[in-house]
C-alpha cells in the first residue's frame, strides 16, 4: 500500500495549463476487464440503472474515489493507505484488474446513494495494482 502512497503523492497534480483544473484533481480506484496500461487515458463509462447497461455514454470514466489531490497535504501516509484500501474493497467487483486513477472531477452525479462514485474526465492510469 505504500507503494501507492507514493505514486500519489508524486503524481503531477499540476498538469493542467488552467489552474482552476489543478484544484478539481482526484484519484480514484477502478475495476477493469480491459487491457490498460499506465499512461493510457480511459473511455468515457456508461450509465447503469437497475444493475442493467444503458446506451448512455457518461462525460468521463467512473472510479472509486481515493482523494481530491487538493486534500492530500492534511492525510499522512497511513491515513492515505487506509483512504486506498477502502477504495480497492469498492472496486473490487468490478473487473479482475485493478487501476489507480486520476483527472478532473467533472462533478458529475452518477449515484446520489454512493457518495464515493466519482466521474473523472482525462481518466488517466496512474498505476496498475494486484487485487489479492
Amino acid at each position: 500500500m505504500q507503494e501507492l502512497v507514493q505514486i500519489i503523492r508524486n503524481a503531477n497534480v499540476n498538469k493542467y495549463a488552467e489552474p482552476s483544473l489543478n484544484n478539481m484533481i482526484v484519484f480514484g480506484m477502478r475495476g477493469t476487464d480491459a487491457d490498460v496500461n499506465v499512461g493510457d487515458v480511459l473511455e468515457a463509462s456508461y450509465e447503469w440503472v437497475d444493475n442493467e447497461h444503458t446506451d448512455n455514454q457518461l462525460s468521463g470514466t467512473c472510479a472509486c474515489k481515493v482523494i481530491e489531490a487538493r486534500y492530500l497535504d492534511d492525510y499522512n501516509d497511513e491515513e492515505l493507505a487506509d483512504l486506498i484500501k477502502k477504495a480497492i474493497d469498492k472496486a473490487r467487483p468490478y473487473g479482475d484488474k485493478m487501476l489507480l486513477v486520476y483527472g478532473i472531477d467533472n462533478q458529475e452525479l452518477v449515484n446520489d446513494t454512493w457518495a464515493n462514485e466519482v466521474v473523472i474526465d482525462d481518466c488517466t492510469v496512474v498505476a496498475l495494482i494486484n487485487k489479492d
